[in-house]
């Protein structure tokens, strides 16, 4: 087990975002803790009273990177179920904008986010893909590696236990849909429907993460992700993704527990862990 990166920039509504991805045999569940120092040699405090477990990234509301003298350095500590300690090396953050280009960037974010949420906007669940964990022993290959069912209820079709981590709830606008004349046969199968979601950067996502829409619980695979940035300030995400047939596994997925989840991005602390 070993940290595959730990990643850390500043994020609308002031904190510090730090979001890591893990390598390697890994057993869950993991406990996972955040340090920061306020100068390069300084001495690291932990941030989290409560370990972070089924989550991929901390937000750290207690930092404002408004001033050029600020200094943050990060470190994530990480210890699986066997008790296996492993250390990030200490990270600061990568690109440190003007304080002008910061509040900038951050009031676009701001505009952004209350549009969608006030007027052109809907919720949403994201679904993070796992790319670590315990493997699935019932559809994982343990000597290739490969999954061999995407209609694996274990794994959800990801090859590690749980498929997804935590659910996180926000706001999106989703453009129009594409009206399917015909059908066209392709190889067997249905053309699936296709469809732009714009959301800010916060969660970063990737190919193959999930995003449901809350009222109609219509879900979309994400196949593409082009990153909007000012001055290297993620801003916004423009994602590419595919309706996810109603026979498809991952509808199976419950999102009862998580009704009642609020909105992270107001509301420091508020996701289930």
């Amino acid at each position: 087990m070993e940290f595959k990166f730990v990643k850390v920039y500043p994020a609308y509504p002031r904190i510090i975002y730090i979001t890591w991805e893990l390598s390697g045999i890994v057993r869950s569940p993991v406990n996972f803790s955040i340090y920061r120092s306020e100068s390069e040699y300084g001495e690291f405090t932990k941030l989290n009273d409560i370990p972070i477990i089924n989550r991929f990234f901390y937000e750290d509301y207690t930092a404002f990177p408004l001033s050029k003298l600020f200094e943050a350095n990060y470190k994530v500590i990480a210890r699986d179920s066997n008790d296996r300690i492993v250390e990030s090396q200490p990270i600061n953050l990568l690109h440190r904008p003007e304080k002008e280009q910061f509040i900038l960037a951050r009031e676009e974010q701001r505009r952004l986010y209350l549009k969608f949420r006030k007027f052109s906007g809907i919720e949403v669940f994201i679904l993070k893909k796992r790319n670590w964990g315990d493997e699935c022993n019932t559809c994982r290959n343990l000597v290739t590696g490969e999954t061999l069912s995407s209609s694996c209820v274990d794994c959800w079709g990801t090859g590690f236990i749980g498929g997804y981590y935590t659910p996180i709830l926000t706001y999106v606008e989703i453009g129009p849909t594409p009206v399917v004349q015909d059908k066209t046969e392709q190889m067997g199968g249905v053309e699936p429907i296709q469809s732009t979601i714009l959301m800010i950067a916060r969660p970063l996502l990737s190919v193959s993460d999930i995003i449901i829409e809350k009222n109609v619980n219509k879900r979309w695979n994400v196949r593409s992700v082009e990153l909007t940035e000012r001055r290297h300030f993620p801003i916004t995400q423009q994602v590419r993704v595919n309706e996810i047939e109603h026979k498809d596994v991952i509808y199976d997925f419950s999102l009862e527990e998580y009704e009642e989840l609020d909105h992270s991005i107001y509301k420091p602390g508020s996701l289930k862990i």
